[in-house]
């Protein structure tokens, strides 16, 4: 089977068992890499979240090369399952998205307007 089958084998599992990630499911980017794409077939975790939001504001002014765009995508998708899920109130998600918004102002407008939406919808 080539990549693209077990990515697609891998997302349809998660998205049938519908399981809690564990807490140390993305701790690293390789593990981002490896799991961010099927995050949203889970079951909301906080902790999840949280190690989601901490790494991103960690890799973002890396000198690494990061797919920022799609890190942020996957911290609102997962988010929406958040939302569908139960009321998340958690004040360190809340510091960690208002921390992303300040790099991201001193970055790229791009990403700015991306995420205002939904921190208008959420953190307000």
């Amino acid at each position: 089977m080539n990549k693209k089958h077990n990515k697609e084998i891998i997302r349809l599992l998660a998205n049938m068992e519908n399981n809690y990630p564990p807490d140390d499911l993305i701790i690293t980017y390789a593990d981002y890499l490896r799991y961010g794409q099927n995050l949203p077939y889970y079951k909301y975790n906080p902790t999840v979240l949280e190690c989601l939001t901490d790494l991103t504001i960690k890799l973002w002014e890396s000198p690494k090369r990061i797919a920022r765009l799609d890190l942020l995508t996957t911290i609102k998708q997962y988010t929406s399952v958040a939302h569908a899920e139960a009321e998340h109130s958690d004040s360190h998600f809340k510091k960690n998205l208002i921390s992303m918004i300040y790099l991201q102002i001193e970055l790229k407008p791009i990403y700015f307007q991306y995420l205002n939406g939904y921190i208008a919808a959420s953190v307000i």
